[in-house]
């Protein structure tokens, strides 16, 4: 399943009042390129994003043109916590030099 990779950044702020919006702005033309040109999306159109360390997300591209894409998040499934946390063992010296 795909999932466009929405950055924290990308996420479009309104100047009026100072809020953060549910709507990003992706100016990335690879990223542009794939949407346009593979997935044949246009305005309107759904689809699956994921936002960089926040979760999973479905979004409506709101404005397409050649520069931008535009979406607006419908659903926003937050992340959850990784459940496996990395250990390590280190050996003691005196076993490392058998």
């Amino acid at each position: 399943m795909n999932r466009l990779i929405i950055f924290p950044h990308e996420r479009q702020s309104s100047l009026e009042n100072r809020l953060e919006s549910e709507i990003y702005v992706i100016k990335d033309h690879h990223r542009l390129g794939h949407i346009r040109k593979i997935l044949h999306k246009k305005a309107g159109d759904s689809i699956k994003v994921a936002i960089l360390d926040q979760g999973l997300s479905d979004a409506t591209i709101t404005g397409i043109t050649e520069t931008q894409l535009q979406v607006k998040i419908i659903n926003r499934q937050p992340g959850t916590r990784p459940w496996l946390k990395i250990l390590m063992g280190l050996s003691r010296p005196p076993t490392m030099e058998k």
